[in-house]
């Protein structure tokens, strides 16, 4: 009998690619968003959409749960963000302890009366509601870095419940993604015991980028990923100029995929992520990218470093994290920032960060199926758990082995 698998607030496939990679298929994925769904359907992942909280979901005659995976939305814990989830943390624990003694989330929130608790936040909640009610065999919770608090809430009562559990933070570059995204996880399982997810790569050190921890592989630069990647060019459109059109375009079937201009000057990707004016904001294309996150539909190719840098003693590092929010009139290039409030003006010769990129820089195929406007594109691919962080998550809770690990060259 095919194990049944559910995964809550499933988007567009972070962790449905990642039961791919270890030869395994959700049964269901719930998700409310219209474009995620199509973007998992056209990747043949199983899709309901439909709210995890509704009565319909609730009462469902769920049969038993071999793994229960869950990714509640991030947007009021993320650091990048106003930080309303995080400043009622202590509501929430409250809330939490009477969702794990059979209330449900909306009415743990009245009880603990804290009326500016952002709906959004509630559904960090969720899990820990049907956890209680359905008792799979294995859980996989994960989130932004921030709610760690209450992953480890979760822990002590998943384990008074009989589980193996472990919560806490990993880094994605040390699984082979080209990004140092951080993220805190839970996994928990009722048929063996858990272990933090051993890493394959080496911790991307950010002040001393030359430093590799022993015993492990390199982390996985930009340029790295995205070199030889059919359809993917960052000099396709490059005149004798060395600079691109004023759109910033390429051709889609770009013959020469890298990210190193003709005249030899690494490539820099271009953010505008908190804090500002740290090197999270820009990095070398030889190093890993920040955090991929929904607001990549704004990030820039420049083609040199920023400041007339040197980048050659870079060649060695990770990307910053992929996020979600999109922005397309901003480009966030220091130096070309318009008095006031008003908009970025676009840094001469920069080229935008395309969705397939980032997927890429995610650890998605160059061609996975995006579906909706640019900017839920965008929005689908910050949302997502790396598929290859994610399958060395599933592999520590199901006791499989990883996939093997990604090459740093």
């Amino acid at each position: 009998m095919t194990p049944f698998i559910r995964d809550d607030f499933a988007a567009g496939g972070g962790w449905s690619q990642a039961l791919r990679l270890l030869g395994l298929k959700e049964t269901v994925g719930t998700e409310i968003d219209s474009a995620a769904v199509a973007t998992a359907r056209a990747a043949g992942h199983a899709r309901w959409q439909i709210s995890v909280s509704s009565t319909e979901c609730r009462e469902y005659p769920w049969p038993p749960m071999w793994l229960y995976i869950a990714s509640p939305p991030c947007q009021t814990f993320s650091m990048a963000g106003k930080g309303a989830g995080r400043e009622h943390m202590a509501a929430l624990l409250k809330a939490l302890e009477l969702v794990a003694n059979g209330w449900t989330p909306e009415a743990a929130v009245a009880e603990v009366a804290d009326e500016e608790l952002d709906e959004r936040s509630v559904l960090v909640l969720e899990p820990m509601y049907v956890i209680r009610r359905h008792g799979p065999a294995n859980v996989a919770l994960e989130q932004v870095a921030p709610v760690l608090p209450l992953w480890e809430a979760y822990a002590q009562i998943l384990g008074g419940w009989g589980y193996s559990v472990w919560a806490g933070k990993v880094h994605a570059e040390q699984y082979g993604v080209p990004q140092t995204r951080v993220r805190a996880v839970l996994i928990a399982s009722r048929e063996r015991q858990v272990a933090k997810p051993a890493p394959t790569h080496s911790l991307y050190h950010t002040h001393n980028p030359t430093r590799l921890d022993d015993g492990v592989l390199p982390w996985v630069s930009m340029a790295q990923a995205l070199d030889g990647v059919p359809g993917i060019s960052m000099r396709s459109n490059y005149g004798t100029s060395g600079n691109p059109d004023d759109r910033g375009e390429r051709e889609a079937d770009a013959p020469a995929p890298t990210i190193t201009s003709k005249a030899g000057r690494n490539f820099w990707l271009q953010g505008n992520q908190k804090p500002m004016g740290t090197e999270y904001q820009r990095r070398p294309s030889t190093v890993p990218a920040q955090t991929i996150a929904g607001e990549t539909g704004s990030y820039q190719w420049v083609p040199e470093a920023p400041n007339g840098g040197d980048t050659s003693w870079s060649e060695r590092r990770p990307s910053p994290t992929i996020v979600g929010s999109f922005e397309p009139d901003i480009v966030a290039a220091p130096g070309y920032r318009k008095a006031g409030d008003g908009p970025r003006q676009k840094a001469p010769g920069s080229i935008r960060v395309t969705v397939a990129e980032a997927g890429v820089l995610q650890t998605f195929p160059a061609d996975y199926p995006w579906q909706g406007s640019k900017g839920k594109q965008f929005e689908q691919v910050g949302n997502a758990v790396p598929p290859v962080m994610g399958a060395h998550i599933l592999a520590a809770v199901l006791g499989m082995d990883p996939p093997p690990p990604r090459p740093a060259s």
